[in-house]
Parts: structure tokens; sequence; C-alpha cells
């Protein structure tokens, strides 16, 4: 897949590509599968998914129709093919994050304290490092580097991009204490693999609903860390390199909707 689509921005993990060509052929049945009823299928998916959702789907059908239809030498097919899956425009999902996505310090600290320990410790690094949650899951202890003030990790981030994580020392002392892991920080004893990311988030979410009487995902935190960031005033190219954004115009674009609130606004008036 990876030497097909070689510029894509991402990939369908194995399960993702199976659900959406059996998701395709079920709804196609047994009429010929052809321009006019991929166009008609794309459309059809644009009704009620979100944007990402039909990209995926995009890019597996794609996938499925270069690997079942297409001799391995015929490059006009294959041209073909690509050229005509970029000619299908997916609307452009609102990547921008509103006060809904936000957990305040309140909540943040409530969460700690009332989740499972092992979980409220995850929440912690997620919170301090702003990574997401595969990051922090994936971090092995051998590439922990133990500096004079902080613990310096390197883990694999989105798009293949290395990313530095910082933690306290103290609290990668109480983890190692409490996870006891040999090869990953965060490593579930009785399979010896890190603790998974849909464990995560069923923790967080009852939590959340039980205790805040809202959704809570692991994801929140990372938007969390970096809004609040750029509301203590640090500087959002400083903000961006931290959270590991390819650019501080992206970081501008997706957290710029942050509201001075009207306090803020009367006290920073001097005239």
């Amino acid at each position: 897949m990876a030497a097909i689509l070689k510029n894509s921005v991402s990939l369908p993990s194995k399960p993702q590509y199976r659900v959406c060509v059996t998701r395709f052929l079920t709804w196609n049945g047994n009429r010929p599968i052809n321009e006019e009823t991929l166009r008609e299928y794309f459309k059809y998916l644009g009704s009620f998914m979100s944007p990402a959702s039909v990209r995926l789907a995009k890019t597996s059908i794609k996938l499925w129709i270069l690997k079942t239809h297409s001799k391995r030498n015929d490059l006009n097919f294959r041209n073909g093919i690509q050229a005509f899956f970029r000619e299908i425009k997916v609307s452009k999902p609102n990547i921008t994050v509103s006060d809904s996505k936000l957990l305040s310090e309140r909540e943040l600290k409530l969460l700690i304290r009332k989740l499972p320990l092992k979980y409220s410790l995850i929440l912690r690094v997620l919170y301090g490092t702003g990574s997401r949650v595969s990051e922090v899951l994936s971090i092995k202890i051998v590439n922990c580097k133990h500096l004079k003030t902080h613990i310096e990790t390197k883990v694999i981030g989105k798009g293949g991009k290395e990313h530095v994580l910082i933690i306290s020392k103290d609290l990668f002392e109480r983890i190692g204490k409490v996870f006891g892991g040999k090869e990953f920080l965060f490593e579930n004893s009785s399979t010896g693999k890190p603790y998974t990311r849909q464990l995560v988030h069923r923790n967080f979410n009852d939590v959340g609903l039980r205790e805040l009487k809202r959704r809570v995902y692991p994801h929140q935190t990372r938007h969390s860390r970096i809004s609040h960031l750029l509301r203590q005033g640090k500087p959002i190219d400083a903000v961006s390199r931290f959270a590991n954004h390819f650019d501080p115009s992206f970081t501008a674009k997706v957290y710029g909707q942050n509201k001075l609130q009207a306090k803020e606004i009367l006290d920073s008036c001097y005239i």
C-alpha cells in the first residue's frame, strides 16, 4: 500500500481497509464498478459521513481497485485510476478547536483524582507532554534519557515525524513503580504490551460521564494543553514546536478560535 500511495497523508489500517471495501461492495451490489457508480457512492457517503471518513473510504477503495482490477505492469490503468480519484473532491474538515473540546484546570484536576491510578498517570503525561495517546503509549523505557532536571524520550509521531517528550523525574519514577514495565513505560503486566488506546479512551469517557456529565477522550488533553499554553502568552512558534506541528500558521488556525473573555478585554484596555 505504501508504494502505491507514497504521497498520501495517511493510509488505512487493515481493519479500516476491510470495512471500507466491504461497505462499498455491499452498497454497490451487482452493479458494474465504474466512474458513475463511484461518484454516486462518494456523494452518498458525503451526505452523512465526516470528511475524514470519506477520505479514508476513498483511499481504501482506490487501493482495492488497484490491487484487484489491474495487471502488475498496466501503468495506463493505474495512472487513470489515480487521476480519477484525484478528481473526486471531499470537503475539508473543520479543524478549529472550540471550547467544548477543551478541559479546564478544574476538570483536569478532578479527572486526576477520580480516574484509576494508572489512567490518572497516563492523563498526567498526556497533558504534560501535549502528545497524542498513541505517542505516549509507545514510549519505550530504553529510549528514556535521564537528564539533570527531567526525563527526555523520543517517539515517532503523526506522519512519521520524530517527537521529543519531556517528563518530570518525579512523575517518571512514580510511573515506574506503579506499572513496573520492562519494555514500555505504560506496560500491561499481563500481556507485556503497552496499554491500548481503547482502554484509555473507555476509562476517560466513563469517568467523564460520571463526574463531569460530558464525554471525555484522550485527545482533549492535547487540545487543552496547547490552548492553555497560548492563553498563558507563550510564543506561538514555541508552542507549535512543542505540539510538533509542521508550521506555526497551522497552530494559529486550529487554536486561534480561543476567545478573550469580557473581563480580559476590559482589563487590557488602557484608554
